[in-house]
């Protein structure tokens, strides 16, 4: 997974290569920090493939949700037959098969895969979210 920043541009220090299957945004990132090195509010912004790569692993975890039956390879070609393409048309070292795109991977009309024969029950679930921000005192 390579990083990528708020204008689908490659964090300058990603990775890149043979390697790279798709991109996810990496830059900027609000993400959980530990208390204990010192992070008050236990939020602050990252930046890396390590907060791209959870992106594409949060996808397919949505893609399971839709059905439990999906292989990885199901997954990953899901993922990657939907993302939006970047850089060179179509893979590259650079973005891979392109930046990942949730909507366009769970509207996913399934060419290509082979349909499954029972429909799994829906999954619902509820988020309830919370946001601390510091505050500033301005004297």
């Amino acid at each position: 997974v390579s990083a990528t920043d708020k204008l689908d541009e490659l964090w300058p220090l990603s990775n890149s290569g043979d390697y790279i299957d798709v991109a996810a945004p990496g830059h900027m990132i609000y993400s959980t920090m530990p208390l204990e090195l010192s992070y008050e509010v236990g939020y602050a912004y990252m930046t890396g493939t390590s907060m791209a790569a959870p992106h594409v692993a949060g996808l397919a975890g949505l893609l399971l949700s839709q059905d439990p039956n999906r292989s990885a390879a199901d997954l990953e070609e899901i993922i990657t037959a939907t993302a939006d393409d970047l850089g060179d048309a179509g893979w590259d070292t650079t973005f891979g098969y392109g930046r990942i795109n949730a909507y366009a991977a769970l509207t996913y009309d399934g060419s290509g895969l082979e349909q499954p024969t029972e429909q799994a029950p829906p999954v619902r679930f509820a988020v309830k979210a919370q946001f601390y921000l510091p505050v500033v005192k301005v004297h």
